[in-house]
């Protein structure tokens, strides 16, 4: 086991909030916070590669579209619709492995959170090994509202108004299964109340979990003008090195603080707050779930 990823409690002041505490984690673990990137990235790679193909695919099929002008064969927008399909298809699968990935990085999270002693990579994968299932089956739901979403612009003709819907209609998906998956890793809890919760804390913590979606897709945002095989090429350099954990990081900052208020508070008193300075200075109780 490598030292430097072996994250005692340091020494500093204990934060004050979630808030604070996101920041504290950055400073302090910033080289575990790029292993858990590189860790997670293996996850992504079968997704990756297909992202490669259907470019190159989708770019060759586009340019013979636009070289008909406004005479393109009925047969060719078939195909169009044809090959989306097949992409839509085939990206269920891959996202959904990277749930898997996704599942690992959170649940060492909540040990950065919580202050506790986190080895990297062996906590890592105890947390991969003990979730993997319900979060391939919570990765498969999601890939599979987003590959739909995808697919039915065709059949609005990719009308701005219905981009803007499906926009919007990915980004609430997306935070809608991001509490799904913290709350698997955190909780023990029914399909129906892991449901409930993150539908009810998608709304009540609308504007910081906006906020903490554009931190995550930032670099997305930055590369989505540029040629497609350089965009993907130099998002997956971006976020191999450190920005998925990062961006998941201040997901959970929001979300781990969205559980103190709403769950813990009430039903696990324990780890309230855990973490976090208590209002006599010290630190709050270690209580594992």
């Amino acid at each position: 086991m490598l030292s430097i990823f072996k994250d005692p409690k340091h020494q500093g002041p204990l934060p004050k909030n979630r808030f604070e505490q996101f920041f504290d984690i950055v400073q302090f673990n910033y080289r575990s916070l790029m292993l858990l990137s590189f860790l997670t990235f293996l996850f992504f790679i079968p997704l990756i590669i297909w992202m490669y193909i259907s470019t190159i695919t989708d770019s060759a099929l586009y340019a013979e579209i636009l070289s008909y002008g406004d005479d393109v064969p009925l047969e060719l927008y078939n195909e169009l619709k044809t090959q989306t399909l097949i992409n839509a298809i085939i990206y269920v699968p891959l996202i959904s492995i990277t749930f898997i990935g996704l599942s690992g990085m959170i649940g060492t999270f909540r040990k950065f959170f919580y202050r506790d002693i986190v080895e990297l990579p062996a906590n890592y994968f105890e947390c991969v090994k003990k979730n993997w299932l319900s979060s391939l089956l919570i990765g498969l739901f999601y890939s599979m509202a987003i590959s739909s979403i995808t697919f039915s612009n065709l059949f609005f003709n990719e009308s701005v108004i219905w981009n803007i819907i499906g926009i919007v209609l990915i980004v609430f998906v997306s935070i809608f299964f991001l509490f799904v998956l913290s709350l698997n890793v955190y909780y023990t809890e029914s399909i129906g109340s892991l449901l409930f919760n993150s539908f009810i804390l998608l709304i009540v913590r609308l504007p910081q979990n906006l906020l903490s979606i554009v931190v995550l897709v930032l670099p997305v945002l930055f590369v989505v003008f540029l040629p497609k095989i350089l965009g993907i090429t130099l998002m997956i350099i971006v976020y191999t090195i450190i920005w998925l954990a990062f961006g998941i990081l201040a997901f959970e900052a929001n979300a781990i603080g969205a559980f103190d208020k709403y769950i813990n508070q009430k039903s696990f008193p324990d780890i309230y707050k855990k973490g976090l300075v208590k209002k006599d200075g010290k630190e709050n109780s270690e209580h594992s779930l």
